[in-house]
Formats: C-alpha cells, sequence, structure tokens
C-alpha cells in the first residue's frame, strides 16, 4: 500500500503519474525485510514503523489460487452448489490464516448481496 502526502494534503492522483518533489511524504506497506535491505540505502529514509500493518502476501498466492481452482471444480463436478463452496473456501483461506475474520468481514459488499438477494426473488418471482 502506498500512500502519498504533500504539505500535509493527501494526493488523490495514482501514483504513477505523481512527480515526487522535496518534502513530499509516501506511506509503504512492505515486508519486514524491506527495512533490513534499505537500511543503508539513500532511497529511503525510515521515519517509523507502523506495528499494525499487514502486508498483503504474494508468497502464498498459489495456495489461494488452487483453493479456488479446487472451488470450480466442485462446482463443476456437481458436489456443492456455488454458495457452499465459495463459503467452504473462505472459511479455508481464514482457518489457514491466508484472511483474519475481520478482514473477511470488512470485505463483504452488502450492496452487492442486496442486488444478487433481489435478483434472485424477481427471478422466482417471473
Amino acid at each position: 500500500m502506498i500512500v502519498d502526502a504533500r504539505n500535509g494534503e493527501r494526493l488523490r492522483q495514482k501514483v504513477g503519474d505523481v512527480v515526487l518533489q522535496p518534502g513530499d511524504t509516501l506511506f509503504l506497506e512492505t515486508y519486514p525485510s524491506f527495512e533490513e535491505q534499505q537500511r543503508n540505502s539513500r532511497d529511503f529514509f525510515l521515519v517509523s514503523q507502523a506495528e499494525d500493518s499487514n502486508p498483503l502476501r504474494h508468497d502464498r498466492a498459489w495456495v489461494a489460487l488452487a483453493l479456488l481452482t479446487g472451488m470450480v471444480l466442485v462446482v463443476a463436478v456437481g458436489w456443492l452448489s456455488m454458495l457452499k463452496a465459495a463459503l467452504l473456501t473462505g472459511e479455508l483461506m481464514t482457518l489457514a490464516g491466508y484472511c483474519s475474520w475481520s478482514t473477511a468481514k470488512r470485505s463483504v459488499d452488502l450492496q452487492v448481496l442486496l442486488v444478487i438477494t433481489g435478483a434472485i426473488g424477481i427471478r422466482r418471482a417471473m
């Protein structure tokens, strides 16, 4: 995650479109090894650490991809419905530690669920 700030105000541009100027602040959420690797570099100046940060881990993405593939196969074969397979896959992801329960809860978009529920109701009514 990268956050840009200039003169105490957050920049709303895409990161790639921002031309850095002296005094700009960048908040980088990185792996723990980043600090050790860049300790003697002049490119970064470590001001402080964010203790509660939780950067995305791409090193275990293959497991998530395998679970997703398994979910699709289970649905394609007809062993489980899409809803049950998705719930099972989500639960496996949280139990395995790939996603916390609070992150999973925050990721649910209630508006999308309402649209899906409404569409199912309209389908049955027709």
